[in-house]
Parts: structure tokens; C-alpha cells; sequence
């Protein structure tokens, strides 16, 4: 899969097109598992390269490629439309979770719809926040007067605890990245 170049296409378009994808841990040889089988002949099946080194991105390619550090994702629809195309922006939180042993499927994929477009709806901004943080600290000094006093108090080094600080918070904006 490496170095495979062409098109691509964006995991969201994927999943609107053939349904949220199940994981699959192949414990054992693939090929004698049926299920998985079944998948790969019927084009359902999603190989997804991921690195363990460095910030590459994961990169999905529709079929089954055996590797070492590779993810699998059975769709419940062929994926026939999107053969030879690199899968770019996985995102993990549109695969459907597989079902606990005490519940029913139907509960963890019910709003797999809203999923998607919330996805698509999102933009991204940069906020831009103030926090002050205020301690009020006494000191003892000898001076003449209240002006020398003061700047006694000011030249004293110290590190004052801020654990008990009061702390206010304002937004200064909102901009769109």
C-alpha cells in the first residue's frame, strides 16, 4: 500500500455510500475465517495502514492487503465505486462500535446519520481567551513614609501561591481558520 498513488476520496463520503464500517481483528489466518472471506470476495473490505512512528496520517485502500501494522473495516455494502482510490480522513468515531454482550446493536449505531452530518457541519476557529489571576499578599516593611512602603513591598522577591487566586476569564475574539 505504500507509495500507492491516484485518487482519493474522504472516509466521510465512503461511509454516506456504503454504511458505517465494523472493525475486525484477524486473530487467526483470514482466509479461513468465512465471514471475513465472504467480505473480501463481495469488495466490502477496507485495509487501513497505520504508522507507528512519526504524524502520518492513517490512509485506507478498498480491498484486503495483508500487513503488519494494518486495521480492517468490513462495510455492509460493496464498496465497488471507490476501487483503486486511497481513503484520506479516517475518522474513528463513524465506525460502529461492536455490540456488548448484554445489549442490542440497535442502540450503539441509532444516530450514525447524525454523526455524519454533524461532522460535515463543523468548522474550526481559533479563540483568543484573557485569564488573570488575582492574589492579594501582605507584607511587613520598615520605610519613612507610605510611597517608600510601597516600593519596599514591590522590590521584595518572592513567588506567591496561586492556588487560592481568583480567576477571571474573558473571550477577546473569535476568529475562522
Amino acid at each position: 500500500m505504500k507509495g500507492s498513488k491516484g485518487k482519493s476520496v474522504r472516509f466521510l463520503e465512503v461511509v454516506k455510500a456504503c454504511s458505517r464500517p465494523e472493525p475486525v481483528t484477524l486473530w487467526t489466518d483470514p482466509m479461513k475465517d468465512r465471514h471475513f472471506k465472504s467480505a473480501v470476495r463481495q469488495n466490502r473490505v477496507m485495509t487501513i495502514e497505520q504508522e507507528n512512528v512519526g504524524t502520518r496520517k492513517d490512509v485506507g485502500i478498498i480491498g484486503f492487503i495483508k500487513e503488519r501494522n494494518a486495521s480492517y473495516f468490513i462495510f455492509p455494502k460493496p464498496l465497488d465505486a471507490f476501487t483503486g482510490m486511497e481513503v484520506r480522513g479516517i475518522k474513528y468515531e463513524l465506525i460502529k462500535q461492536p455490540a456488548s454482550l448484554d445489549s442490542n446493536d440497535t442502540a450503539n449505531n441509532s444516530d450514525w446519520a447524525a454523526d455524519v452530518s454533524k461532522t460535515k457541519r463543523e468548522k474550526r476557529y481559533c479563540v483568543t481567551i484573557r485569564r488573570i489571576a488575582a492574589v492579594n499578599t501582605s507584607h511587613e516593611v520598615q520605610a519613612k513614609d507610605q510611597k517608600t512602603a510601597k516600593e519596599k513591598a514591590l522590590e521584595l522577591e518572592y513567588a506567591p501561591d496561586f492556588s487560592n487566586a481568583k480567576i477571571s476569564q474573558q473571550v477577546l475574539g473569535v476568529e475562522e481558520l
